[in-house]
This record gives structure tokens, C-alpha cells and sequence, in this order.
């Protein structure tokens, strides 16, 4: 199977995605699920899972199978900045540039 990346185009369009989302009515159990695909998606692009600036020591000296990819804030504290009540359409773009990706070992 070949995986597609995000290119640097698709990270905007996945902040118009964020936005979108985050102005709807839609129900936050509904917009919940939705960023926590989005983030996923944010913290790969844009060159995937593995091409991303933060690595452990440990896993710069690992071989791949022992990789782990973690979100430096976690994806719950991210969706429960998003959802409070006091987020600004400005605040989600802060909370968005907060996606950060690194690759630890098991």
C-alpha cells in the first residue's frame, strides 16, 4: 500500500478543515472525533510519519521497528483547547501551530 504525505498546500487546507469544524454546529462528540483525525493528519504533514524534526536520542539510535510516533501536547489537550467555550477564532489558529509530532522508542 502506498501512503500519500500531506504536501505544505494540504496543511493549510487542513487549517481551513480545523477552522470549518470548529465554527460549526455540529455536536463536540462529532467535532471531538473529527480533530483528532485532523491532528493526525497535521502532525505527519508534510513529509509523513517518520520526516519530522523531533526525534528522542534513544530513537535517532533505534532501528525503525522500536519507533514510535507521539504528539508532544497530547491530541485530548489539543481537542479540549479547541472545544472550550472561551476559544476565539484566533485562539484555534494558536492551538493548531501547537501540533508537534516526535519520534520516541518503545
Amino acid at each position: 500500500m502506498v501512503t500519500k504525505y500531506l504536501g505544505v498546500k494540504d496543511k493549510k487546507e487542513l487549517i481551513k478543515a480545523f477552522q470549518i469544524i470548529w465554527a460549526s454546529d455540529i455536536h463536540n462528540d462529532i467535532k471531538r472525533r473529527l480533530f483528532n483525525e485532523l491532528i493526525w493528519k497535521m502532525s505527519e504533514a508534510p513529509e509523513g510519519k517518520y520526516k519530522i524534526k523531533y526525534w528522542s536520542e534513544r530513537a535517532m539510535m533505534s532501528n525503525r521497528s522500536k519507533w514510535i510516533h507521539e504528539h508532544v501536547i497530547t491530541r485530548e489537550k489539543i481537542i479540549d483547547e479547541l472545544l472550550d467555550k472561551k476559544t476565539t477564532p484566533e485562539k484555534v489558529i494558536e492551538i493548531i501551530e501547537k501540533i508537534e509530532a516526535c519520534i520516541v522508542t518503545k
